[in-house]
């Protein structure tokens, strides 16, 4: 009789004749990782762990307009976003690509988006920007004047 284990906390149905622990953690990974971890981010980044009201039909719509922003966070990611930004969490996203201080400034019959010159993902936001609009002519400015960098 062979002496067959699994590492504390996991059961898996695995093939017979699979003795090993790295096997059949990678058997687990590979069955479980991607809705593992797309209840571990509606949970924790998108507010799913916590019914907000007394009222089921209040919560039903709380949990579905939750569903719908993990929906459209994970739509964001790998449709618009830069190779290194594609697996990021919610908390991320939120903190680097949406929640972005910029101004909108009309110059010349034009709308100029500037950055502050300090964010560190400009270069990822303009190429996701440029992928989700199409525009081509787009550019990093900064949010100080000639006057404000040299006080």
């Amino acid at each position: 009789m062979s002496k067959r284990r699994c590492p504390p906390g996991v059961v898996a149905k695995v093939p017979f004749g699979t003795t090993d622990d790295v096997t059949v953690e990678h058997h687990h990974r590979l069955r479980g990782g991607p809705p593992e971890e797309a209840i571990r981010q509606l949970t924790e980044d998108f507010g799913m762990n916590h019914a907000p009201v007394q009222n089921f039909f209040g919560n039903w719509v709380w949990w579905l307009a939750a569903t719908l922003a993990y929906n459209v966070a994970r739509w964001v990611r790998v449709l618009a976003l830069p190779e290194p930004f594609r697996t990021c969490r919610g908390k991320r996203l939120r903190t680097s690509f949406l929640n972005v201080p910029a101004r909108v400034v009309r110059s010349a019959r034009r709308l100029h988006l500037r950055l502050p010159r300090a964010y560190r993902h400009a270069d990822a936001f303009i190429a996701a920007l440029g992928q989700t609009t199409g525009a081509t002519d787009l550019r990093l400015t900064s949010n100080e004047t000639p006057e404000e960098s040299t006080a």
